[in-house]
């Protein structure tokens, strides 16, 4: 959706920030989530809907009733108690003298800080004692889609249902993947993206993402999920009545995603103040739901996690 402020300048680098900050956080796509450009305060609950993949079947007994299990669809509660922002400052005459096209640079340089900045929280979710279920798939130089079915087995193994599996891979073995002769044959994969945008869309049943930031701890190279792996929410934080700010409100994403802007002025040092903010939370959800890669075998990549 536009993002319109007084200064149509800062509307220009809102624009630029939130389409870089959601960029980035693609790979948040394939997880349970709540995003919205409803305000809350830090430290409110969101509830993001959670369906555990291995939800159980029972057996339906005579002197018994249909009440339900520990599953329900009003979600679980998830915490909006992450705060990271980006700030900067510039005179009037600075602000003035600066181009369209340098302000969208800044803007998506700004959005991207923030995004990986707030990538890397999530991803701290990713150690082996939240998920113990890691299959090794070597060195990026030696994967290709071959590995990716081995994966599949895993996945099947697991009786995960055939829709909703993803795959968010490292920079490194995205490119290795890439390298498969058969993704580099558009007749024998069914469309030119992997040779000529450098894109993956689904293979093998997984839809397929890279992820420059997944973390190398314990030679963790990716994983494999499914959405109740990991829930998420989002929210704008207004600020209080009374503020004096020049301008201060929501950015968002077509796609749900929300940023705050706060523009203020600095009196004493002659200096305007941006700072782009995200207030968010996220909660690990179904442990047994995402499988970690690795590209060592499993007791080697539990014990470099501890040793990292």
């Amino acid at each position: 959706m536009p993002n319109n402020f007084i200064n149509t300048l800062y509307t220009i680098l809102t624009n630029a920030a939130i389409e870089a900050f959601t960029a980035i956080l693609t790979p948040l796509t394939v997880f349970a989530r709540n995003y919205s450009s409803d305000a809350v305060q830090r430290g409110d609950k969101v509830k993001v809907l959670w369906i555990p993949t291995q939800a159980e079947a029972r057996d339906f007994q005579p002197t018994g009733s249909y009440a339900p299990g520990d599953i329900t669809a009003t979600g679980l509660d998830v915490v909006i108690d992450r705060h990271k922002f980006v700030s900067w400052s510039t005179t009037d005459t600075e602000l003035s003298l600066n181009p369209i096209i340098n302000i969208q640079d800044f803007g998506r340089q700004m959005g991207s800080n923030l995004g990986i900045a707030v990538l890397q929280d999530v991803w701290t979710l990713l150690t082996a004692v939240n998920y113990p279920r890691t299959t090794p798939v070597g060195p990026a130089t030696d994967f290709d889609s071959d590995n990716l079915i081995d994966v599949k087995a895993q996945c099947d193994g697991a009786h995960w249902p055939a829709a909703g599996r993803n795959v968010v891979l490292s920079g490194t073995h995205f490119n290795g993947l890439l390298k498969d002769g058969s993704l580099k044959n558009a007749a024998a994969y069914g469309g030119p993206e992997a040779i000529r945008a450098g894109a993956i869309p689904a293979l093998v049943g997984f839809g397929v993402y890279d992820s420059q930031l997944v973390p190398t701890t314990g030679s963790l190279c990716g994983f494999a999920t499914m959405p109740d792996a990991i829930l998420i929410a989002m929210r704008y934080l207004a600020p209080q009545e009374g503020n004096t700010y020049f301008q201060a409100g929501p950015v968002s994403h077509e796609g749900g995603l929300t940023l705050g802007f706060r523009d203020f002025y600095e009196n004493i040092q002659g200096r305007r103040i941006q700072v782009l903010e995200a207030n968010y939370g996220f909660l690990k959800g179904n442990g047994d739901a995402l499988i970690r890669l690795t590209t060592l075998p499993p007791a080697a990549a539990e014990e470099a996690e501890k040793a990292a």
